[in-house]
């Protein structure tokens, strides 16, 4: 499961739980990133942009087959061939936080 790519859907902080996962989930609208997961520790993840991009840093991500998460952290690092995009990791905690 850890290379399977995984469909990501944004959203406003103030949508409920339940719309974003119904969205998500009847795949009302187009997924806005694939993700594969890197590593997974307790309620945080790590997963590498492989298609699309996140335009807003304060939104909530559902993540398919796993919930809804925040993003703690963004990095991007160098592609990894001369003509390639570069490479983003994001490190997203379960939201809302128990």
């Amino acid at each position: 499961m850890l290379n399977d790519a995984l469909k990501v859907w944004t959203f406003d902080r103030g949508v409920g739980p339940d719309i974003a996962a119904r969205v998500a989930l009847e795949q009302l609208e187009v997924p806005d990133l694939e993700v594969v997961l890197v590593s997974t520790r307790g309620d945080v993840i790590t997963v590498q942009v492989v298609e699309g991009a996140l335009s807003d840093a304060g939104d909530v991500l559902y993540v398919a087959g796993r919930g809804l998460y925040e993003l703690v952290r963004s990095e991007a690092w160098p592609p990894a061939t001369a003509e390639g995009a570069p490479r983003v990791l994001l490190t997203l905690k379960a939201w809302p936080s128990a």
